[in-house]
């Protein structure tokens, strides 16, 4: 079945298919909340006899509410389709649980079926329901243990239950099917249930079907009247008490059953006790289990009808008594049934009073059949009726030959029902036939919606359905022809991008060529004549050469002065011939003429360009925009390629553009390169946002040129800050200002007024804007920085001046400013900031990480109006967005906040979006946005769709419910984080060539050979339990996390050029590699099998994090002239803190200064 459309809910995928119905995964848009849909087969939805209990189904099954019974919400029917709602459930059937185990435990069978007995008795209960169908598939286990029962297809309630609903059709599934729903009986209870999970049990225990040896059909029979093997001889671990609570559920007469279900849940608690149950099945009575001899062994006699072998297993005998037992009707009518479900004594005593009386007169009978056969005679066409009073005297006649000529004319009506649809339907088609071959679909559609005629009523389904599968297929014409526009549009652009690439790398021959073979080609048979225009242009250009020998054979018999290469000349035109100027030129001063031939590659430039002519011909703008962007004149070009043929204007222009940028891009670059080495980052190679700002977190800065930092930041953004470069930079330059940032002493991390920077400089003086100056600025006057930084100091009593950073253009105009403080209250002085283009407002800096307290900012309506480009308020108490909804915002974080709902973002074109760590649920606002970076780890969001077909070289889902893969299909990716995310399936990582950071901490990998060939720099597999490190050998990473993996050996990593290794609270026994890592740095080995630290001795770490190691093992480290921070166990310890003293040039242990632990000591 087609995935569908559900009007209010988002499908996500499909659980599962049964006989009447499929079943789906969905989003309920209005509550935001994951359901299961369940929608009527197709053929079913043509009969409205299945439709009714359809609907029937879903009211009854919505009464219930109980934690055993999977909730049903609501139920519609809309354009043909037939669906309710109903409560997700996030595990399994007990029915996979079976396929795998093949046996279940007998405990656990008990537990099932104690769960299922307790939520079948509150649906008897509380609204007289009962299942019909219980079995291993109709049972799930929840994500957190709970047994639930779901598929209440064929429950049916008993109190509005009549002796005519009875048909020949029986509901339930032959395995489990009681005997008296197999007899298609009308008058069942809650004992058929009973029945039916005392059949569960049996499969669950024993791993095998009732009667499994035989067809479906024959099982309906035999349930009725045979017996199948006693579980005991099949599973000999399962107990007797077992076996005998078994044997009294699965008993042929209703009544002989446990007579409620209080009784079944009080003797499966006697099993699991080892107890008896009470009231086992005595003499005569007679069970779907044959009693073996090793269970009624020191336990009872067993009965004589047991001793006689009959095949299949059970006895004729047995058939006959339950034949008998049928015949005289031995049930129990509802309406005498107890409040409770508890059947007495004396209800069971009077059970055959409520029987209607079997017709044993064949002129009685014949009497029911005549008459039934002359009403349908007399109503030729009301088919359900006559059905209704066939299947009455089928029922009514049961033992009579006219019981099985009714049970036939009801076949015979119904194939006549069906074909008399069928011939209206056919008709229908006829009549439609010309439209549809017209593509005239949605004409088609309304006339079998609107079919007035003969059994409108019975084809309603079927029209309807049929109009929707021609709306449907209207659709698909639609999006098919949409799909091939784009191909050709595609291609067409593709042709056109071709032959621009040529012109600007081979010229105009290759171009022509390719535009002449293309004007034929059919798919492109709408853009002949523009490409006809283009060839003709084209054809011009090429033969630009002859124009400018025309006007020199225009001069032929004239002196004139040529512009050449090497210096002006005046000569006299002679003609022109094999594409060279023949002219004479005189002599010195005399009139002696030499004859010379001059070649077009000898004129200047300026001679050529002046010859061609007026660049308002497209051919010539064309010819001159090629020979400016080949001398690199791109300003030149530009203008020229303006002017050309519009086909190939645009992208001229969009070359030259690309070029520059290109151009650039390369100079930022590099500026960024050396301006980091500078200031004593080691980066090398092509550019790596993630592996330089890694670089920088790495690296140990001087006070000196952490001073240099800011200033080198806001020059490389005013020069670079737009170009490609500049932008992929952020997260470098933002590693860079935290470095600043955090250019305080090691020890601030646990000094009180770090938290506080007013808190140690409490005098520290607080200037107050006068009023003369408050008048200023009200007045409309520039606001410059000082009025700025004194309005949000006066405003905000935790702010303090070195937590303001304002950034003004050349003209004087504020254009960035940072704030980063957990003192931000109120921002309301930035409104005046007109040509304000970027905020950088939070408690969090740019690529650090939340803290325990949020500033206090919530209210941001003052950036209403405001021209914004790039606005940061993580670490904020900002919940509402509005005020930016009319902003052509390029860049968002988020991270942190209170917001919740994102839709004032739907008409932004963002490249940067961060909402990380936020309530945010629906990414449909970025559904058209052409973002290149996302971060949404932490957030609530569940549907991924929105981030689909995207071109995104950044993002972070961790700690969402991501988990396909497949939505990120054809992303070129660069960083990647799949932490603690749902994803099962991991191979399509092998499609994303261009990874270079990738995080799968504590996910479901567990072969990480699937990253061979990936050339990444930066890998995170904390708490990841594959077995196989080999992928790892040679891999080109600088940052590598291990932390509590499976990695018990690290010699893949020799010689590895890894800059940061984390092995800590793995199995590594042995860290000899470790010293053939040249460039290793950081160190963390915290608690890992390896004992001796004698490798690390010599190296060139300067940080090392080594819990678990005893204070000799720490000695070693005394060799290690550049280390400068340590971590160990327990450092206030004399020994092991003397061993860290003497190494001579460690700056902290444990995160403090050294100094302080000097005191210590003493």
């Amino acid at each position: 079945m087609s995935e569908p459309v559900v009007t209010g809910f988002e499908i996500i995928e499909k659980l599962g298919e049964g006989g009447m119905a499929s079943v789906w995964k969905a989003r309920q848009v209005s509550l935001d909340r994951i359901v299961a849909v369940k929608v009527l087969a197709p053929h079913f939805a043509s009969d409205p006899e299945d439709i009714e209990m359809f609907q029937k189904e879903a009211q009854q099954a919505a009464k219930l509410k109980h934690q055993g019974i999977v909730q049903v919400y609501d139920a519609n029917a809309e354009n043909g389709i037939y669906y309710f709602v109903m409560e997700f459930v996030a595990g399994y059937t007990v029915g996979s649980w079976l396929h795998r185990k093949r046996v279940l435990p007998q405990k656990d069978a008990l537990l099932v079926a104690e769960c299922v007995a307790d939520a079948l008795q509150y649906a008897w209960e509380h609204s007289r329901i009962i299942h019909c169908d219980i079995k291993p598939d109709n049972v799930m286990i929840d994500d957190d243990g709970t047994v639930k029962v779901t598929d209440l297809g064929l429950a049916r309630t008993i109190s509005a239950m009549t002796e005519e609903e009875e048909s020949e059709d029986v509901m339930g599934t032959p395995a489990y099917i009681s005997p008296e729903q197999a007899m298609g009986r009308a008058d069942i209870d809650f004992r058929a249930d009973i029945y039916s999970l005392g059949a569960m049990l049996y499969h669950l225990s024993t791993g095998k079907l009732m009667f499994e040896e035989y067809n479906e059909e024959d099982v309906m029979e035999l349930q009725c009247t045979h017996q199948v093997v006693d579980p005991l001889d099949l599973n000999p671990e399962l107990t007797k008490p077992f076996c005998w609570l078994l044997e009294k559920m699965l008993a042929k007469d209703p009544k002989e059953r446990p007579s409620s279900w209080q009784e079944v849940a009080k003797n499966i608690e006697r099993v699991k006790k080892g107890m008896m149950p009470i009231g086992a099945l005595q003499d005569g009575q007679i069970s779907s289990i044959q009693r073996s001899v090793n269970r009624t062994h020191k336990d009872f006699k067993r009965v004589k009808v047991e001793e006689k072998k009959s095949s299949p297993v059970g006895g004729i005998v047995a058939g006959v008594i339950v034949a008998i037992a049928i015949v005289v009707g031995i049930v129990v009518a509802v309406s005498n049934s107890g409040k409770g479900g508890q059947v007495t004594p004396a209800q069971q005593s009077q059970g055959t009073a409520t029987v209607r009386p079997v017709v044993k007169q064949e002129s009685e009978a014949k009497e029911m059949y005549d008459f039934a056969k002359k009403w349908h005679q007399d109503n030729p066409e009301k088919f359900s009726g006559a059905i209704d009073r066939f299947t009455t005297v089928k029922r009514e006649t049961r033992g009579t030959k006219y019981s099985l000529m009714a049970g036939d004319e009801v076949k015979k009506i119904k194939l006549q029902w069906k074909n008399a649809r069928d011939r209206i339907m056919s008709q229908l088609k006829r009549d439609t036939e010309y439209h549809m071959k017209n593509d005239e679909l949605l004409y088609a559609a309304d006339m079998y919606e609107n079919y007035k005629g003969p059994m409108a009523k019975d084809t309603k389904v079927e029209r309807l359905r049929k109009a929707e599968e021609i709306r449907a297929l209207q659709k698909k014409n639609e999006k098919d022809a949409l799909a091939e526009k784009k191909r050709l549009a595609k291609k067409y652009a593709g042709i056109l991008a071709s032959v621009v690439d040529d012109l600007t790398k081979s010229g105009v021959a290759g171009a022509l060529a390719k535009v002449r073979s293309s004007i034929y080609d059919k798919d492109l048979k709408e853009h002949q004549e523009d490409l006809k225009s283009l060839k003709d242009c084209l054809e011009k250009a090429a033969a630009m050469d002859e124009r400018i020998l025309d006007t020199f054979r225009d001069s032929v018999g004239k002196v004139i002065t040529i512009d050449l290469a090497m210096g002006r000349k005046q000569v006299l035109i002679d003609g022109v011939k094999d594409g060279k100027v023949l002219a004479k030129q005189r002599l010195g001063s005399g009139k002696a003429l030499m004859v010379i031939e001059i070649g077009l590659d000898e004129l200047s430039v300026k001679e050529r360009l002046s010859r061609m002519g007026s660049d308002t011909d497209p051919e010539v703008a064309l010819v001159k925009g090629l020979m400016a962007l080949k001398s690199g004149s791109g300003t030149y070009a530009r203008a020229y390629f303006e002017k050309t043929h519009p086909l190939i204007s645009g992208l001229l222009v969009e070359k030259v553009d690309g070029n520059q940028q290109k151009k650039t891009s390369d100079e930022a670059s590099k500026a960024l390169e050396q301006g980091l080495k500078s200031l004593g980052v080691e980066v090398t190679g092509e550019f790596d946002e993630w592996g330089w700002g890694a670089a920088i977190e790495e690296a140990k800065l001087s006070s000196e040129n952490v001073k240099k930092a800011g200033q080198f930041v806001r020059s490389f953004k005013a020069k670079y800050g737009n170009t490609d470069i500049g932008k992929r930079a952020e997260p470098v330059l933002a590693a860079l200002a935290a470095k600043k940032a955090a250019a305080g002493t090691p020890s601030d991390r646990n000094d009180p007024t770090a938290s506080n920077p007013r808190a140690a400089a409490p005098n520290a003086p607080r200037r107050r804007l006068t009023n003369a100056r408050e008048a200023l600025v009200k007045d409309g006057a520039p606001l410059n920085e000082n009025d700025l930084i004194e309005g949000l100091l006066s405003d905000n009593s935790d702010l303090v001046p070195d937590e303001i950073e304002v950034l003004t253009d050349s003209d004087g105009y504020i254009f960035r400013v940072n704030i980063y403080s957990r003192g931000i209250k109120d921002i309301s002085w930035i409104a005046k900031c007109k040509a304000l283009r970027e905020l950088y407002c939070g408690s969090i800096e740019p690529g650090g990480h939340p803290r325990d307290r949020i500033a206090p900012l919530n209210d941001i309506s003052c950036l209403s109006g405001l021209k914004l480009e790039k606005i940061y308020l993580a670490g904020t108490s900002v919940k509402n967005i509005d005020p930016l909804s009319n902003m052509k915002l390029e860049y968002l974080d988020l991270n942190s906040t209170r917001v919740s709902d994102i839709s004032a973002i739907k008409n932004m074109d963002l490249i940067y979006l961060n909402v990380a760590n936020t309530m945010v649920k629906d990414l449909s606002p970025i559904a058209h946005m052409n973002l290149q970076d996302l971060d949404v780890s932490g957030a609530r969001v569940y549907n991924f769709k929105p981030i689909m077909r995207k071109q995104l070289r950044r993002l972070s889902v961790a700690d969402t419910q991501f988990k396909d893969l497949g939505l990120l299909k054809g992303m070129p990716l660069q960083a990647l984080s799949l932490a603690r995310t749902k994803v099962y399936d991991f191979r399509l990582l092998e499609s994303f060539g261009n990874l270079r950071v990738l995080d799968l901490s504590e996910t479901q990998i567990k072969d990480i050979s699937l990253l061979k060939g990936m050339q990444l720099r930066h890998l995170v597999l904390n708490e990841v339990r594959a077995n196989d490190y080999e992928v790892l050998r040679g891999m080109p990473l600088n940052h590598l996390a291990l932390r509590k993996s499976n990695i018990d050996s690290i010699d893949v990593l020799t010689n590895s050029g890894v800059r940061f290794l984390d092995i800590g609270d793995t199995q590594v026994n042995d860290i000899t590699p470790v010293s053939t890592m040249n460039n290793l740095e950081f160190l963390i080995a915290n608690n890992i099998r390896a004992r001796s630290l004698e490798p690390l001795a010599g190296m060139n770490l300067r940080s090392l994090h080594v819990m678990g190691f005893r204070d000799r093992d720490i000695e070693v480290l005394q060799k290690m002239a550049n280390l400068r921070d340590i971590v160990v166990t327990r450092p206030q310890d004399r020994r092991m803190l003397t061993a860290c003293l003497r190494i001579p040039g460690l700056k902290q242990i444990n995160w403090f200064p050294k100094q302080h632990w000097a005191n210590v000591g003493r």
